[in-house]
């Protein structure tokens, strides 16, 4: 697998390398797109190559992750959860539509603290499986302590005569 690599140096030679999730997160830092503290520490804390499958998940670009959807690019990211950094406070309830892989949903988690809540929607219940299984695999307190869970919203079709009521 390719590896997102940052070389940072002054006149008197190499300073760092940031590899990774870091590397992702300081670019965006740089460029001003991440631009609170608290947005910051989230994408630190949730790597987003747990929930982006594909070779080099830290490219800034939108990634498949199956049922033809995909994951947005970190600096959508770094943009949503750095103007949602107010709202996403300690004990907060947020509620995200189109969860996905559950990265962004994990993000929000770690920003509204334990007392928090976040629900994530999502109507493809095979990514509700999905992202479950991202956050038992990387956050699974967040499950545990019903900080963060996820339901299904399925929409009828004109062929369909019954809506599917969200599972809970």
């Amino acid at each position: 697998m390719a590896q997102h690599t940052l070389r940072i140096a002054n006149c008197h030679g190499p300073i760092a390398i940031l590899t990774g999730n870091l590397c992702c997160i300081y670019c965006e830092s740089q460029a001003g797109i991440l631009a609170t503290d608290r947005a910051e520490a989230a994408m630190l804390a949730v790597d987003r190559a747990r929930y982006c499958h594909e070779a080099d998940p830290y490219l800034d670009r939108p990634r498949k992750i199956g049922y033809n959807v995909t994951i947005s690019a970190p600096h959508m990211h770094a943009y949503a959860l750095s103007i949602l950094s107010e709202q996403l406070f300690d004990g907060a309830r947020a509620l995200d539509v189109g969860s996905g892989s559950g990265y962004l949903s994990a993000c929000m988690a770690f920003m509204v603290g334990p007392r928090g809540r976040v629900i994530g929607i999502e109507h493809i219940p095979e990514l509700i499986e999905i992202s479950t299984r991202n956050i038992r695999e990387d956050c699974s307190h967040f499950l545990k302590d019903g900080r963060l869970k996820f339901v299904g919203m399925y929409v009828a079709t004109k062929n369909q005569t019954d809506l599917c009521p969200p599972t809970v």
